[in-house]
């Protein structure tokens, strides 16, 4: 479970990278992206996910195989705080991380938007007969 939610989170962050790029350097993003690209974004994530969920399944004693079961179990013979600390704020940075490259995302977007807040023209009039601007309604 811890891999597959770290794996979640990193790709999460990916997508937002990939979607920044996407929006706001079009021109390197469309040359750049390729198959393997894509492909090598989904490996690393997968990397770094393995890299965060693994290290408990190698300490030591804490894995211990039943043979009448044939299945390994977790025994939770002590409790370390850092590595649920360690875990929840790796996850936190990622998690906040992504929620930065989005906030950076809207305001690149709000900054480049094409079409300006409506104002209205008020119409110009001596002797009710309306002209200018405003006059169209």
């Amino acid at each position: 479970a811890v891999l597959f939610c770290f794996h979640a989170a990193f790709m999460l962050f990916c997508i937002s990278v990939t979607r920044y790029m996407a929006i706001a350097h079009h021109r390197f993003y469309a040359k750049r992206m390729t198959l393997w690209t894509c492909a090598a974004v989904i490996c690393m994530a997968w990397t770094l996910s393995v890299a965060m969920a693994f290290p408990p399944v190698f300490d030591v004693g804490t894995y211990k195989f039943i043979r009448e079961e044939d299945q390994c179990i977790f025994e939770h013979r002590y409790f370390k705080a850092n590595d649920t600390l360690g875990f929840m704020l790796m996850l936190a940075v990622l998690m906040a991380a992504t929620h930065a490259v989005y906030g950076k995302l809207l305001l690149f977007e709000y900054r480049h938007r094409k079409m300006k807040p409506v104002q209205m023209v008020p119409a110009i009039s001596q002797n009710w007969t309306f002209h200018g601007p405003g006059a169209t309604g």
